[in-house]
């Protein structure tokens, strides 16, 4: 859906912009609602950061607790079927406890815990998606500065689907 709605901006933008009769306040109104929307959108991650953050300090405390202090497992059932544990059983420190089959079951050659490897691997990629987004902001800053025809970077940089607060932040440090 973000992707459609980007492409749809931008052909938009490219048509105003090759129509020498559209006064540009009608372009700037236009990419003003965009980028209203990618405001918004950005608040939403900087709430994401801010929980993960929470979440962060939260595992550092619980990490230092189990570098420095015994751990109890006090876990009386499986986690996958749910029965009595009895020996051998598979113990974790996220506290998640397992009859030794059940575990063999489910566990990959991975060292996470089947339980949790989802949430982990959800995390993993809103990482490495925040990561892509970094890199590809440097990349067009770069590339708009040694561009000839710094329009077509930019046009460019949006139909490969770059958000908008990359034109928001290059519009302001253009005219300052």
């Amino acid at each position: 859906k973000q992707w459609y709605q980007r492409r749809v901006a931008i052909t938009a933008g490219r048509a105003l912009a090759e129509d020498s009769a559209t006064p540009i306040s009608v372009i700037m109104s236009y990419l003003t609602r965009h980028l209203k929307l990618e405001e918004e959108q950005g608040k939403e991650n900087k709430e994401l950061i801010k929980k993960y953050s929470e979440e962060a300090k939260v595992m550092r405390g619980e990490i230092h607790k189990l570098k420095t202090e015994p751990v109890v497992f006090q876990n009386i059932k499986c986690t996958k079927c749910g029965r009595k544990l009895n020996l051998p059983a598979v113990h974790l420190l996220c506290k998640h406890s397992w009859h030794q089959q059940c575990f063999e079951e489910l566990a990959d050659l991975d060292e996470d815990c089947p339980a949790c490897a989802g949430e982990n691997k959800q995390v993993l990629e809103h990482l490495k998606s925040l990561e892509q987004i970094e890199n590809l902001d440097q990349q067009f800053f770069r590339s708009v500065a040694m561009s000839q025809d710094g329009f077509t970077t930019v046009a460019d940089f949006f139909a490969k689907g770059a958000p908008c607060f990359f034109l928001a932040r290059f519009l302001l440090s253009v005219s300052v």
